[in-house]
């Protein structure tokens, strides 16, 4: 599995702020840290902050959601990361399950991505 970062927001609008949700996978836990300073300091100042962090298949994710007044504007995720990064609509809090659902759906996801791998390369031996 590679290493990514997924992303998701929901406007607030009696509020004019935005929900932010990441998931930051990647190998190496000290990355993990040092991308989402990144994104504190584009962001900042934040307000709700909640994680969930944990290992699948040895690739380390850190889930985050909080909530900023603040966009990323046209350029984006540059100088933030450079590696896979995807916007991904199902990157929410559930309604019933909170951040727990979300870090449902984020395990599955990872594990769904290493099985594909997984069958990609036995079909190449």
């Amino acid at each position: 599995m590679k290493n990514q970062l997924w992303w998701s927001l929901k406007g607030i609008p009696d509020e004019s702020k935005i929900e932010w949700y990441f998931a930051i996978i990647n190998s190496d836990k000290r990355e993990i840290e040092a991308i989402l300073n990144k994104i504190f300091q584009r962001l900042a100042p934040i307000e709700e902050y909640e994680d969930r962090r944990g290992v699948v298949n040895d690739m380390a994710y850190k889930l985050v959601y909080f909530i900023s007044s603040k966009g990323l504007g046209y350029n984006g995720f540059s100088g933030i990361y450079r590696g896979e990064i995807k916007a991904d609509k199902r990157l929410y809090r559930r309604t019933r399950t909170g951040l727990d659902g979300l870090e449902e759906y984020v395990i599955g996801k990872m594990k769904e991505q290493a099985e594909m791998l997984k069958c990609l390369w036995n079909n190449k031996s």
